[in-house]
């Protein structure tokens, strides 16, 4: 019986525009069922990475392999289908009338309405209402979509990412416009998601450390389009490569009296959320960092 194939498999892969390397000579591996995050601030080349990934970007070096097909080689179209993606910058417009079930519902088809032709069995109104319930929405499922919040809308659309059954989940900045409450709740649906389908590989995307589920295994950490730091999220994340990533130079102090700087809350947050003495989890994403 043959291994079974990663989720993702980036070899050597080089993106440039007008001279400069968007990535430069990066290798990433996936493994199916694995819960990653994908860390770095603005510029560092995240989003560059998910449209690669994705098929809407092309590398000029190296190897794209996703859900065992290698880009370029494979209808984009049907594999987009094994692909749920979330994000609060790819927010569709739904119709106005729609309500948080509809929108799950029209889910099982990739379209932003139910579509007309299609006959809506009981099981996909189950299928739905299962996921809504699992990240905490089944008690607003007869509310109109916009009428929910910005984090219930979030909840919902990660709920109608997953009745599709996708093989891989992209969440791209999810949390990104949400208040502090609201991104508690998304953070903990998404825990209860992956504890009940422990099959799903994720990818969470985000420059928020304190925003990654507990669940996550292995961090890959990007500045510039290139890796600084890659491995179990409890050895890269309580080392210097975070500081290095966000551009903050180790041992630096906070002088008394002042604000807290951008680099001593980040040492802060990541103290706070991801302690030294908590248990390494088991998967392995692997990445290469590139060479000077």
């Amino acid at each position: 019986m043959q291994p079974q194939s990663p989720a993702i498999e980036l070899k050597g892969i080089t993106l440039r525009r007008g001279g400069r390397a968007l990535i430069d000579r990066l290798d990433w591996r996936v493994p199916r069922g694995a819960c990653c995050a994908l860390l770095g601030p603005n510029g560092a080349g995240k989003s560059t990475l998910l449209a690669i990934i994705t098929g809407f970007l092309w590398p000029r070096e190296g190897t794209v392999d996703v859900l065992g097909e290698r880009l370029g080689e494979t209808n984009l179209e049907f594999l987009r289908q094994r692909i749920g993606v979330v994000g609060h910058s790819r927010l569709p417009e739904f119709h106005g009338e729609l309500t948080a079930l509809e929108t799950v519902i029209a889910g099982r088809w990739g379209t932003i309405v139910i579509p007309p032709h299609r006959v809506v069995a009981e099981a996909d109104v189950a299928s739905a209402r299962r996921e809504l319930e699992t990240v905490g929405m089944l008690g607003r499922a007869e509310t109109e979509f916009e009428r929910l919040s910005s984090g219930e809308q979030m909840r919902v659309l990660l709920a109608r990412a997953v009745v599709a059954e996708p093989e891989l989940l992209i969440l791209d900045e999810p949390t990104a416009s949400l208040d502090m409450a609201g991104r508690a709740a998304f953070v903990g649906a998404l825990e209860d998601l992956h504890a009940r389908r422990p099959e799903l590989t994720v990818v969470v995307v985000t420059h928020y450390v304190e925003d990654l589920p507990r669940s996550v295994e292995t961090v890959l950490l990007l500045r510039e389009g290139r890796i600084v730091g890659s491995g179990p999220a409890e050895q890269t994340l309580t080392s210097e490569h975070p500081l290095q990533g966000f551009g903050c130079r180790r041992g630096g102090r906070q002088g008394s009296g002042q604000r807290p700087s951008r680099c001593a809350l980040l040492r802060s947050s990541v103290a706070r959320t991801w302690p030294a003495s908590r248990t390494p989890a088991g998967a392995d994403c692997q990445g290469a960092e590139a060479q000077a």
